[in-house]
C-alpha cells in the first residue's frame, strides 16, 4: 500500500474496524435517521472522549441520488436499488 496515500472508510458501528484507515467517517444520520438533530451535539462529547485518537469526520443526510431527494418525494417505481 501506498503510505503517502491516506485511506478512509465510512462507518456506523463501534469497533476495531474504525482504526483500520487513516479517517473514519462517521454515518450516523443523528436527526434524520434516528433521535433529534439536538442529539448529534451528546453523540460528538461522546466521540471524543472515547475516540480522540481518531482522525474522523461526519456524513450526515441520506444518499445523494436525485430522484430519490426530489420535491415532491417519489417512490421508487420498483424493488430495484436503481431509481
Amino acid at each position: 500500500m501506498d503510505r503517502s496515500r491516506p485511506t478512509a472508510a465510512t462507518s456506523n458501528q463501534d469497533g476495531e474496524l474504525n482504526q483500520i484507515t487513516d479517517l473514519i467517517v462517521w454515518a450516523q444520520n443523528i436527526g434524520w435517521d434516528k433521535g433529534r438533530t439536538e442529539d448529534l451535539e451528546i453523540w460528538l462529547g461522546q466521540l471524543r472522549s472515547g475516540w480522540n485518537q481518531l482522525r474522523s469526520g461526519i456524513c450526515y443526510g441520506e444518499a445523494g441520488q436525485i430522484e430519490q431527494q426530489g420535491d415532491p418525494a417519489r417512490r421508487r417505481r420498483s424493488n430495484s436499488l436503481l431509481w
